[in-house]
């Protein structure tokens, strides 16, 4: 079996090791930029169109449902791991998903909801320490969704990138 570990980690605890969980889909939604507040507008009676406001660009909060998986070694373990991820993400303020395929990339999240459940089930072909399989969608949400404004790129003459 693929050793998973060192991949997410919330709150700083990988979520492998700790829960014998993986992220199956929707760690993607991170990469996309989150929808851009709207400007302030105005619209002159004596001038043709609309006055916008591009100085600075802000950005709306956003949803991400992340759709997880569970491996354990009995219904059991996976109560445990589950109860022990739910205990994590639900406690008060926000907390930090890591991503080590994003360039290790920190989101800052609270919890929504949960849905999309499959029944725990018996996998076949795995090894006997990880025998239950189970599936569902976290919903998060990112309040204050930021991108890197820290560096600035200018284009020269050519084309080229020149970062600063």
């Amino acid at each position: 079996m693929v050793d998973a570990s060192g991949r997410w980690y919330i709150d700083g605890i990988d979520l492998w090791i700790a829960f014998g969980m993986i992220i199956e889909k929707g760690s993607s939604d991170l990469l996309a930029l989150p929808p851009k507040k709207g400007s302030i507008t105005h619209d002159w009676m004596d001038s043709n169109g609309l006055d916008v406001d591009l100085a600075r660009v802000f950005f709306s909060e956003r949803e991400i449902p992340l759709q997880l998986g569970i491996l354990a070694s009995s219904e059991e373990d996976y109560w445990e791991k589950r109860s022990a991820f739910f205990s994590q993400i639900t406690q008060p303020g926000l907390h930090r998903l890591e991503i080590k395929a994003h360039g290790e990339r920190s989101y800052y999240f609270y919890y929504k909801e949960t849905n999309n459940y499959s029944q725990v089930t018996k996998l076949k072909g795995l090894p006997e320490d990880r025998q239950i399989g189970h599936k569902f969608t976290v919903v998060i949400v990112e309040p204050e969704p930021s991108i890197d404004a820290s560096t600035e790129f200018i284009i020269d003459e050519d084309g080229r990138f020149l970062v600063t």
